[in-house]
């Protein structure tokens, strides 16, 4: 569960383009934004080719289900729910062309 924490915190970093390593020089990371409101429960996050959507992989229900939510409507976007099933979804992948999303599940 640790590990998930930091990946959550990954998850606005990674929209923002900004991956602070210990090498890489200080950044001002002023504008980051947190684009969920449970981030220790969000992670796995892929972005659209076109960089218009993100998927993530949430546990807010007690099972991972694929969430994603269109940046443009961001800070005041809602996550939508991809595809609703009591059975665990993960590892969101898009094709390279963005037209389909593909994924792992347990159904």
């Amino acid at each position: 569960m640790k590990a998930r924490k930091h990946i959550g915190t990954a998850l606005a970093l990674l929209l923002l383009g900004c991956f602070v390593t210990q090498a890489a020089p200080r950044r001002d990371l002023s504008g980051l934004r947190l684009l969920t409101s449970v981030p220790e429960n969000d992670y796995e996050p892929t972005l659209s080719p076109n960089g218009e959507w993100l998927v993530f992989v949430s546990e807010r229900t007690g099972d991972q289900e694929l969430l994603s939510v269109r940046l443009a409507d961001v800070p005041a976007a809602t996550p939508i729910q991809i595809a609703e099933s009591p059975a665990d979804d993960h590892s969101p992948r898009f094709s390279p062309d963005g037209k389909w999303l593909s994924w792992v599940s347990t159904r």
